[in-house]
């Protein structure tokens, strides 16, 4: 992830992170009272804070990119604003815990949702909207590389709620996509967001020849423009 090298033109480029910001959002009616302050990890630039801060009284927005946290100040001044790392986030009696694009980054959910707990009230409610597997499976059945991170299912996720010590009160699933001229610019579009695109620098050879394939795809079954899959996910949990 290079998400700060990107932070000032993130928010402008980032629109499927803003769709699933917006979609997230939908359950906040949800969250009447909570028993504490609301905390918001790997806030960005605040594309999720916004509506956390139209709907619940106090909002502490957290961020590990100082840039992020600066650009988010100055786009959400509602919600307080610090540096914080999502996985070992501030020590607190927090009412709330919410995110929008952060948990698919996350590799050892139940050291992380320990650690969650540990920082919540008793009752505490979270609302979580991340990447679910199929998530731009046109590029992993060309090639596994061409992604930084596996993308998990909806089951993978409760099963670890659920063995952390959270109760899932609801979970939605929903699956959409978005027209790219190409492969090319979709590869732009993650570079652009500051998505890693692989474990380690696809060599320019490699690169060319996943684009090459996933077009000649696209071609073949005479699209006139890729069909990017993204499969959106949301969890809404009280902490037991």
């Amino acid at each position: 992830m290079r998400f700060s090298e990107k932070a000032d033109r993130y928010e402008e480029r980032a629109f499927i992170q803003s769709d699933l910001a917006a979609w997230g959002a939908e359950w906040l009616d949800r969250v009447d009272v909570i028993p504490g302050p609301a905390l918001e990890i790997g806030a960005g630039t605040g594309l999720f804070t916004k509506y956390l801060t139209k709907s619940l009284p106090e909002v502490v927005a957290t961020d590990v990119s100082e840039a992020m946290v600066a650009l988010g100040k100055e786009r959400v001044p509602e919600a307080s604003w610090s540096v914080c790392d999502a996985w070992s986030p501030i020590d607190a009696a927090w009412g709330g815990m919410f995110s929008a694009s952060l948990l698919q980054w996350c590799q050892d959910p139940d050291k992380v949702f320990t650690a969650w707990r540990e920082v919540l009230s008793p009752g505490a409610l979270m609302l979580h909207a991340f990447f679910l597997d199929g998530t731009l499976a046109e590029l992993r059945d060309i090639s596994s590389e061409c992604l930084a991170i596996e993308f998990h299912s909806a089951s993978f996720w409760k099963d670890h709620f659920e063995s952390s010590g959270f109760e899932v009160v609801d979970s939605e699933v929903m699956q959409t996509s978005y027209g790219f001229p190409s492969t090319l610019d979709l590869f732009r579009f993650l570079h652009g967001i500051g998505a890693t695109l692989g474990p380690r620098k696809l060599k320019p050879s490699s690169l060319r020849g996943i684009i090459e394939a996933c077009d000649q795809k696209r071609l073949q079954n005479s699209q006139r423009q890729l069909e990017s899959k993204w499969v959106f996910g949301r969890f809404l949990c009280r902490s037991i």
